[in-house]
């Protein structure tokens, strides 16, 4: 069973890895989709 604190860290992380895919050095659209994939896969 997953707590609520770990699924909250885990939201978060998401959130921060897809902010950053988002304002990422990365702005095409390639290199947005491999940074999301690349955090999703973790």
């Amino acid at each position: 069973i997953v707590s609520k604190k770990h699924l909250l860290v885990a939201l978060r992380f998401m959130a921060t890895c897809f902010l950053k895919a988002r304002n990422g050095e990365e702005r095409s659209r390639e290199g947005e989709r491999l940074q999301q994939e690349r955090c999703y896969n973790l």
